[in-house]
């Protein structure tokens, strides 16, 4: 599995710790892209420990799928479940897709960054460092604004406009990937669009 995720693992850790602080650390600790796979195995073997060795296949699977690694959970869990569990989390796994009036190439809009500012408030800062905004900007956003909310949405349309080619829904969707939350925001894309 872990050679399956490699330099994937942020998107992993991201699902399996809620402690922002745990996930930059270790992006410190595996910034070399050359050890993913130690990264990716680290990952799993420490959840598997903190939770006293009783790890179910079920969660490293609805934990792969929550990270947007569900073609691993599919590939390499799916036949050591029970079929009666297997069925129910692939169905609830399966790709969401963006309907027709959304597509990857598609530039952000402002509804689709405040959409994506509600869901990944907590995270604004993991998103920064992911979209390459350098520290002394995300103090600004920090010192500027109360609510993570509105640094989150602050720093998204900062993104959007210094994009030099335009930023995307896809690259967006990629960014949000990385902090945990690209399954979230398509499951609210998906549901935005059908309903305009």
């Amino acid at each position: 599995i872990a050679g399956d995720i490699g330099n994937s693992w942020p998107r992993l850790a991201n699902v399996i710790y809620t402690n922002p602080a745990t996930v930059a650390d270790m992006r410190q600790r595996f910034s070399d892209p050359s050890i993913g796979l130690f990264a990716a195995s680290h990952i799993v073997n420490e959840w598997f420990e903190s939770k006293s060795k009783q790890l179910m296949v079920y969660e490293l699977y609805d934990a792969l799928c929550s990270a947007g690694l569900s073609t691993v959970a599919q590939t390499r869990l799916y036949d050591l479940m029970a079929p009666d569990v297997a069925s129910g989390l692939h169905e609830r796994s399966k790709e969401i897709h963006l309907p027709l009036q959304i597509a990857n190439s598609d530039g952000v809009s402002s509804e689709v960054i405040a959409m994506v500012a509600d869901i990944g408030r907590t995270k604004w800062h993991e998103m920064g460092q992911v979209l390459g905004v350098p520290e002394q900007e995300l103090a600004e956003y920090d010192h500027l604004y109360k609510k993570m909310k509105w640094k989150m949405f602050h720093l998204l349309h900062d993104w959007t406009q210094e994009c030099e080619e335009g930023a995307t829904v896809g690259q967006l969707l990629e960014a949000c990937d990385e902090v945990g939350i690209g399954r979230a925001v398509r499951e609210r894309l998906a549901t935005i669009s059908t309903t305009t």
